[in-house]
């Protein structure tokens, strides 16, 4: 009889493998980027490229640090081991951008359009996003935590292996999105519309705001007075 395979153990939730920077990064200016470049091995601090249009750009082993990005239209974004701290990506259209080992750090990230995003090993931390569009996005072995995302947009989006904690949900679109095996101990998710959520961990503390939303998605009513009009 052939020896049998020990299981391999399945990954932890959550980004485990962190952007891979080198160890010397030469100084960029964020202003001069154009179509099609790539700036690989790179440190942009405090440019700017605020409403600006950028196709095709790949960041690939960089950090930024300070940069503002407000309202800019970065089209075929490609990052790959970024390190994004203290930035403003506010109305950024990141549509489509294709995100592997990135972390953003205490970024604005409000009203940021990111439909149809993909995004693997990926760390948002105290960050703001409220009314973020997500619509489409698919998020891999990604951790969200300590941030703002009221009022975002989640349609049809995808979130496996991952964690979303300390995070406030409030107000926001998870209508026909996919939650597989996600972590949501410590979010608040009060008014949140389309809450078909399945195979998601929560703390006990949760159980009843949970519920709630889930209540609301299948029309379910909580009332205590029975109807008087149904014969006893």
């Amino acid at each position: 009889m052939p020896p049998r395979r020990r299981p391999v153990p399945a990954r932890p939730r959550g980004a485990n493998d962190p952007p891979r920077l080198p160890e010397v990064l030469e100084p960029a200016a964020l202003e001069l980027v154009g179509d099609d470049d790539t700036l690989e091995g790179v440190r942009c601090d405090g440019g700017e490229a605020v409403g600006r249009r950028v196709d095709g750009l790949a960041l690939h082993g960089a950090d930024l640090v300070g940069c503002r990005l407000t309202g800019s239209t970065l089209s075929g974004l490609d990052m790959l081991d970024v390190v994004v701290r203290d930035c403003d990506l506010s109305g950024a259209n990141l549509a489509g951008a294709v995100l592997r080992r990135v972390t953003f750090e205490r970024c604005r990230l409000s009203g940021l359009v990111a439909n149809d995003l993909w995004a693997t090993e990926v760390s948002v931390r105290d960050c703001r996003a409220d009314g973020a569009w997500l619509r489409a996005a698919r998020f891999e072995h990604c951790d969200i935590a300590d941030s703002e995302f009221t009022g975002s947009d989640w349609y049809g989006a995808e979130v496996r292996r991952s964690r979303i904690v300390r995070t406030r949900l409030d107000q926001s679109e998870l209508s026909t999105a996919v939650f597989a095996d996600v972590a949501l101990h410590g979010s608040s998710l009060a008014g949140v519309r389309g809450a078909a959520l399945r195979d998601v961990v929560i703390g006990s503390a949760q159980v009843i705001e949970v519920a709630l939303a889930v209540f609301g998605t299948y029309g379910i009513v909580i009332d205590d007075e029975a109807d008087t009009d149904v014969p006893g």
